[in-house]
């Protein structure tokens, strides 16, 4: 029905559940996080596209219910029958005018914040509560080019750019190829383009052979591709922090002959 802001740290999200059917029918499932967990609507968030935030409800302090109103105990809405809730959510950042609201089932796309909004009778009362700290998550934004050979995660104010080894370098060889210059031009743009002073590079590589092989392959590749860069990069002011991890923090399972391509790779990653 609307989403309003009802303080600096609040925002009221108000919704109507209406049974057109000739069945009772259980609502719970569609909102709740989990089965077995009555009268909640924790499964629901509400996500912030332009920063990368999911918003989940305020939760009492007391006995971690979340706040809400109008929810049956027993989840279940009988034929013509109709119950109105509001849920109570953080407030995302002023510049965001629009979110999408999540709930287990169903999303609503772009809807917009009232920022005049003001507490209706009937909400939980949000200035009288006393409640946890707020429930926010960053998300991760992922884009994969079509020949997979380069994939770039943005999670809001942190860029990731994960390059694969087997197109940047010959098997367990730190030597670039040919090809590498050309995506590593791509990289040097983006560095250019941003804000960050200080550029991570790190190695990795799949868990085949050992740590005494993995370790130091993973470092040189990582200085292979420090030493291109310094030359592509045309902005100044910038430090670099290299390392190797060998077959650490993998990204995918090494089970696959796909997975262990995804692992062999030099991740680049700065602040925005």
């Amino acid at each position: 029905m609307s989403l309003d802001k009802i303080s600096n740290d609040a925002v009221a999200l108000r919704i109507r559940l209406f049974n057109t059917g000739s069945d009772d029918v259980t609502v719970a499932d569609a909102f709740r996080p989990r089965v077995g967990l009555r009268n909640s609507f924790g499964g629901m968030a509400l996500v912030d596209g332009k920063n990368l935030r999911a918003y989940y409800p305020w939760q009492n302090s007391n006995d971690s219910t979340f706040v809400e109103s109008g929810f049956p105990d027993i989840g279940q809405l009988t034929s013509g029958q109709e119950w109105d809730a509001s849920i109570l959510f953080p407030a995302p950042p002023p510049n965001v005018t629009t979110v999408n609201v999540y709930a287990p089932q169903v999303t609503f796309s772009d809807v917009p914040i009232n920022q005049n909004g003001k507490e209706q009778e009937g909400d939980p009362g949000f200035n009288k509560a006393d409640l946890s700290p707020p429930n926010i998550l960053s998300l991760t934004s992922s884009r994969e080019d079509l020949s997979g050979d380069k994939t770039e995660d943005d999670s809001g104010n942190k860029v990731a750019i994960r390059l694969s080894s087997d197109v940047l370098f010959k098997l367990n060889k730190a030597n670039l190829t040919s090809k590498a210059n050309a995506i590593l031009k791509q990289v040097a743009t983006q560095i250019d383009q941003a804000k960050a002073t200080t550029i991570a590079i790190d190695g990795y590589t799949d868990n085949s052979g050992n740590d005494a092989i993995n370790n130091p392959l993973s470092k040189k590749r990582a200085e292979a591709v420090h030493s291109a860069l310094q030359k592509l990069v045309t902005r100044q002011g910038i430090s670099y922090k290299i390392a190797g991890h060998g077959s650490a923090d993998p990204v995918a399972s090494n089970k696959t002959a796909e997975g262990s391509q995804k692992n062999r790779r030099v991740t680049i990653s700065y602040n925005k």
